[in-house]
């Protein structure tokens, strides 16, 4: 699997050394930069800490980025494969003429890389003299010359030969010297074979009369890219059964025979890992435990892109005591009805004395825990009807000793099986009322049906763990049990694991006539939060703090607590502050409170008692002297949600003055500074929660009456956590004008509900081109802004364009969905273009003014035709609608699709700009114009996606334009349009083949400036080098407030 990481750039991760054989699990798979179709300063030298270094340059994600050249792959494609000529033989020394070599050469070709070498990150007069790059060794299938063109002949100077040994010769062949600053020196790199190659390279320099050098390897791999390939990994073991302490051989095959390491596991605990050698790892191991051990290997690949995961069919290796007829396990059926008696034992082992069997129950989700009861752990059995609670639960069992917990012995686990609803015995009992789900803090209300007790009888209410006992109890007093005439209130926090039942029961004789089928309820947490706490306080001043409980609920009880934490033994002592029914408090801080001190919130229920929650926040101190400072960020919460409040207060030591003014600054998520929020200057900061803050630090500084500064805060962090949910923002451009003459002002305009903190960055794909290209300035930075606006030219016809929000390093925001495209037509009507302006250093004629002021001039007849008037550039729709529609978007999603909701609908109906799009494409789809101004939802099959992640509103024409997803793999799709009423609009087959490698270069108009930016492609996209014209963002600034 490659990943789009620029043009010719993609994340592919590459063999690594194998490390030696060690216990526990093996190396995570790494992952590698391959370096393709771009310019590389690939060998370059730095100064860092007194030592010279080498690296690498890539001008990806952009220019000049620095890479370690050992995460690096130098990818020279196929594409560079030449045939070298039979009429000279000026280039024998590479190969014989009519030999085919892969030639990255001196001047760059846009479909291949460009490498080269850079002194220039190194400052002038760092070193005395040049520095010399020496080629060391070379491993690879072939050879590797380096050489520069000549004046006149067709090689000028050898820099490096890997096959010719003239180091002690004139020219040197091995090494090379330039100067070891300013240089930006390429070259043609001839390799006579594809395949990989480690180039070890050394640097060196005199610095004050010694020499400083550096060494590292460069991969280039010469040819196409090695594919992915799925592996298969099986396990054998040298014996079947062995007794305790005996080793065992266990040998992994891997197919086919790739880098990397096998895991061995017992169950799921491993056991150690070995490195792949020729296909095979082999690992000892005398340390299983008794009993049927079930073995697995797993393959672990070196390198995360080359080879995929595996694991291997268990084997049993059963290790046994001799004089057992049995060996260490779990006996018993294990699959039952509701009612039925589960009876488990452990066979195959004796406890000697001062051990004891122990068993776990593991219920997923919930966790696992010990059972409890002491007759189950001293007899070996597991006994205990059958509940909805275990079914699926594994249990095993373990020897430890009587007065421990460490686990001598374990039994393999078994799966329990239990099938119907739970059930009751003997005089019909139910117990009603109790729902599916409650929160801590609510009542439960039970009502039970059945027989009422007669004279001499009663009803009892009885619960059990089921995570961890066996057998029904009386509940304990503190657990707020209330049985009334027909039922039963408690706490929904008492029946948190546990099963509750009723029983009809003889007074005389204890005896259970009756009892109901058992019921559980799911118990969820409320969260609970303390907001407005100061950073940091003085003695003697007031803490105004509030609780927030979500969800919330009537009759709720505040208790604070200072908690002194000890900060070396960590003991804790713990003083009551203030009881109320108000969720704000009003709390001094007075001597008794220290600064390694907590705020501690408890909430319950002010009429029962039952505990809601708790919430804890530190308390400060600070003892600032007069004339300092000290500067605080208050009120950030552990971690927000998207939509909610996030208010920051700036906090200052002493009191700051009421002339005193402040600054907010920020540190977005990939940035690497922090920059001023513009307009936030007062003590509080007020912002709304999204997804991609999650990570912004926070600080502020304070400032005097004449701008000094008096204190900067330490920064505080955004934590955000919307536990799996999907970002809310969505990225609309608003419609186009119907049709644009060249020439005319084209103004796209974006915007994101929910608004967002964050800039929109900019894509187009012309119509034709496999790939949309990102949008930048003259300097290479990409455009940013809600408005786009650029001069129409003919080419454009066509052009799809979207938006997307950007981190500030101009990476999109994965989880900020793009816009859905929209389309340019440029219609001249048949006529010729609009001649190009002027040569700007001639000054054209003066507009005439006006003969009569009372009359408007006449307009400034077309260039191309003197007869006519150009017609204005039409207004653009408004976003929301289209001529004559005015239908508003679904308020649902759209419904899930399949493949199988095309039935047998024969294809057609809809049709496809192109039906052997690439990956990444931006196509166009017609649907009819009696389509116009409807919403649909555009699918794309197999694997089911919904194009553009929403519904898509058809335009005047009746089309709509679609992106194909980055990551679609190459091979046979169908698109299918759905109406917003479920109807199938239609389907077309497309053939989308792999994201291109390299797109050519693309020119606009020029508006507002003389200024020639560079497309870029981005992320999925790729890198599109060439002189365009300007397009010119508007920024809108969007408020920091809510």
């Amino acid at each position: 699997m490659l990943t789009a990481l620029a043009t010719g750039a993609s994340l592919v991760a590459l063999p690594v050394a194998p490390a030696a054989a060690a216990e526990g699990s093996a190396p995570a798979p790494v992952e590698k930069t391959v370096i393709g179709a771009v310019h590389s300063d690939a060998v370059s030298t730095f100064f860092e800490d007194g030592a010279l270094v080498l690296g690498a340059k890539a001008d990806v994600p952009e220019r000049g980025t620095r890479y370690d050249e050992d995460d690096l792959w130098f990818h020279l494609a196929e594409q560079a494969r030449t045939t070298l000529p039979t009429t000279t033989d000026a280039f024998d020394f590479i190969a014989p003429g009519g030999s085919d070599v892969w030639l990255a050469p001196i001047t760059q070709d846009p479909a291949l890389i460009w490498p080269g070498f850079s002194t220039e990150s190194v400052p002038a007069g760092t070193f005395d003299g040049d520095t010399t790059f020496r080629l060391v060794d070379v491993e690879g299938p072939g050879d590797v010359e380096l050489y520069l063109n000549g004046t006149t002949a067709p090689v000028g100077e050898r820099l490096w030969s890997s096959d010719e040994d003239t180091s002690a010769s004139d020219p040197d062949l091995k090494s090379f010297s330039r100067p070891s600053s300013g240089v930006h020196l390429h070259a043609n790199w001839a390799f006579t074979a594809p395949g990989t190659y480690a180039l070890t390279v050394e640097a060196s320099a005199q610095r004050g009369g010694q020499t400083l050098s550096d060494t590292g390897v460069w991969t280039f791999v010469v040819g196409d890219l090695p594919e992915d390939v799925a592996t298969q990994t099986t396990l054998a073991a040298s014996t079947a059964q062995i007794a305790p302490g005996d080793a065992v051989t266990l040998t992994a095959t891997v197919t086919p025979a790739v880098d990397g390491y096998v895991e061995f596991l017992d169950g799921s605990t491993v056991l150690g890992h070995e490195p792949v050698v020729a296909g095979t790892a082999s690992f000892v191991t005398s340390s299983l435990g008794l009993g049927a051990r079930s073995l697995t290997a797993r393959y672990v690949p070196a390198v995360e892109n080359l080879s995929d995961i595996s694991t291997s069919a268990a084997t049993t290796v059963t290790v046994a005591e001799d004089g057992q007829d049995e060996v260490l396990g779990i006996y018993g059926d294990l699959a039952y009805a509701t009612g039925e008696t589960i009876d488990l034992r452990i066979g195959g082992y004796d406890l000697a004395d001062g051990e004891r069997f122990r068993w776990i129950l593991d219920l997923g989700e919930l966790g696992s825990s010990y059972v409890r009861d002491a007759d189950i752990a001293a007899n070996g059995h597991f006994v205990r009807d059958a509940t909805e609670a275990l079914a699926g639960a594994r249990l095993r069992a373990v020897v430890t000793p009587a007065d421990a917990y460490t686990k001598l012995h374990e039994t393999p686990a078994v799966t329990l099986e239990v099938t119907g609803e739970n059930v009751g015995f003997g005089e019909a009992l139910r117990i009603t009322g109790i729902q599916d789900q409650y929160f801590r803090g609510d009542q439960v209300v039970a009502g039970l049906e059945g027989r009422a007790p007669a004279a001499g009888e009663s009803v009892r209410w009885w619960t059990r763990t089921f995570a961890y006992t066996t057998t029904y109890g009386a509940p304990s007093e503190s657990e707020g049990f209330q049985p009334t005439a027909d039922g039963l209130t408690v706490p929904a926090s008492s029946l948190y694991l546990d099963e509750l039942v009723a029983q009809l029961v003889d007074d005389t004789t204890g005896e259970v006539l009756g009892q109901s089928p058992a019921v559980t309820t799911e118990v969820l947490n409320r969260h609970v939060g303390i907001t407005g706490n100061g950073a940091a306080y003085r003695l003697g001043d007031v803490a105004d703090v509030a609780a927030v409980v979500d969800p919330t609920t009537d009759d709720l009880r505040y208790t604070w607590y200072y908690v002194d934490v000890d900060p070396t033994s960590h003991q804790y002592t713990q003083t009551t502050l203030l009881e109320t029914a108000d969720a704000s408090a009003q709390i001094e801080i007075t001597q008794g409170l220290g600064d390694n001190g907590l705020l501690r919130l408890d909430v319950d229920r002010g009429s029962t008692g039952d505990f809601v929650g708790g919430a804890s926040v530190p308390i400060r101190l600070t003892d600032a002297q007069p004339g300092e400072y000290d500067l605080f960020v208050g009120g950030l919460s552990d971690h927000y949600h998207q939509g909610w409040d996030i208010e920051l207060t700036a906090s200052a030591f002493p009191e700051a003055s009421a002339t005193d003014t402040y600054q907010w600054s920020w540190q977005l998520p990939r940035s690497d500074e922090f920059v001023d929020i513009e307009g936030a200057t007062s003590a509080t900061l007020d912002l709304v929660a999204e997804q991609a803050l999650a990570g912004t630090r926070v600080r502020v500084e304070m400032f005097d009456a004449a701008g000094e500064p008096l204190a900067t805060s330490e920064p505080g962090t955004i934590q955000h956590d919307d536990h799996g949910a999907a970002a809310r923002q969505v990225t609309t451009v608003a419609a186009p004008a119907d049709h644009y003459h060249s020439g005319d002002t084209v103004e796209l305009t974006a915007s994101v509900e929910p608004g967002t903190v964050f800039d929109l960055g900019w894509w187009v794909q012309k119509d034709g081109e496999p790939a949309p290209s990102v949008v930048v300035d003259g300097t290479g930075t990409p455009v940013t802004g809600d408005t786009l606006s650029f001069t129409a030219t003919a080419d454009l016809d066509g052009a799809a364009f979207v938006a997307q929000p950007v981190y500030p390093d101009g990476t999109p925001i994965a989880a900020y969905r793009e816009s859905q495209p929209v389309t340019l037509v440029v219609d001249d009507h048949g006529t010729e273009p609009t001649p190009e302006p002027t040569d700007p250093g001639t000054s054209p004629e003066p507009t005439p003014e006006p003969t009569d002021p009372g009359t408007s001039p006449e307009p400034t007849p077309d260039p191309t035709d003197p007869g006519t008037t150009p017609e204005p550039a039409p207004e653009p729709t408004d976003p929301g609608t289209l001529p004559g529609t005015g239908e508003d978007r679904p308020a649902t999603a759209p419904t899930p699709r399949t493949a199988a909701d095309l039935g047998t609908t024969a294809p057609g109906g809809v049709t496809v700009s192109d039906d052997s799009p690439a990956a990444g494409q931006v196509v166009r789809v017609a649907l009819g114009a009696e389509h116009a101004g409807e919403w649909v939802a555009a699918w794309m099959f197999s694997t089911p996606v919904l194009l553009g992640g929403g519904w898509t509103q058809a335009d005047a024409t009746g089309a709509i334009t679609v992106r194909i997803p980055a990551d679609a793999p190459a091979g046979d799709h169908r698109l299918a349009v759905f109406a917003a009423d479920g109807t199938l609009l239609g389907w077309s087959a497309l053939s989308v083949s792999a994201a291109p490698t390299a797109v050519g270069t693309t020119e606009l108009a020029v508006t507002g400036s003389d200024a020639l930016p560079v497309l870029w492609l981005w992320a999925s996209a790729l890198l599109v080098v060439g002189a365009v014209g300007v397009l010119v963002a508007r920024q809108r600034r969007r408020p920091v407030a809510g």
